[in-house]
């Protein structure tokens, strides 16, 4: 028998292709996302702080989906995908805390500490700091009690985790409302621009083109 005669082989290579084709569609809308971002300093902390966790939750969330599609044998199936839900699971929070960073780093240029009468600057630059470690500890929690929901042996703990993150979420929103609003408007100023000059263009293209079907042949 050859090598490729293998039952497992073309599962293998099935895997491959699909990984590779999630990974390239992924750097190519990636990319795509970065140029449109108009505001550089947030498209460069994107870049670096988020690039690796997409790609491990692209990679993963396609190995997952091939795994479930190709169904090895029962014994293989429990093992490799929990290990592999586990590990997706992980990677999505990992992304999401690198997100909140992000976040926070935008809201942080709107204020700047430079200027004489900094007080209210320096304020809120402490209140969006304490709150991007508050959120970070939500994830973090909410993550691990994910993780444990995927096992029967601990789901229980995993609903206590979850119910506390819930609670730790609200007490955490109502206490810094304002925080949250200054943390959404960076991310509204870094969004809102290119969005703006996608709509621009689109409006522009369509003008001329419109134009040009009505022009005389």
């Amino acid at each position: 028998m050859g090598p490729f005669s293998h039952p497992g082989v073309p599962r293998l290579l099935l895997a491959i292709a699909v990984v590779a084709a999630a990974l390239a569609l992924h750097i190519v809308l990636w990319r795509l996302i970065l140029r449109v971002i108009r505001d550089r300093a947030f498209a460069e902390e994107l870049q670096r702080y988020c690039r690796w966790p997409a790609r491990a939750v692209v990679v993963l969330g396609a190995v997952l989906l091939v795994f479930s599609a190709t169904r090895p044998r029962p014994t293989v199936r429990g093992a490799a995908f929990d290990a592999l839900l586990l590990a997706l699971i992980a990677a999505a929070g990992w992304l999401t805390v690198r997100l909140v960073r992000v976040a926070e780093n935008a809201a942080m240029r709107r204020y700047d500490v430079e200027v004489p009468d900094n007080l209210r600057a320096r304020r809120i630059r402490t209140q969006v700091r304490v709150l991007r470690r508050v959120v970070t500890v939500g994830i973090i929690l909410l993550t691990l009690a994910t993780m444990l929901l995927t096992f029967p042996q601990g789901r229980a703990l995993g609903a206590s985790l979850l119910a506390g993150a819930g609670i730790f979420g609200v007490i955490a929103g109502v206490a810094a409302r304002s925080t949250v609003g200054n943390l959404i408007a960076g991310l509204q100023i870094a969004f809102a621009e290119p969005i703006a000059s996608v709509t621009w263009w689109s409006w522009r293209v369509s003008e001329a083109t419109s134009r040009r079907s009505r022009s005389p042949t």
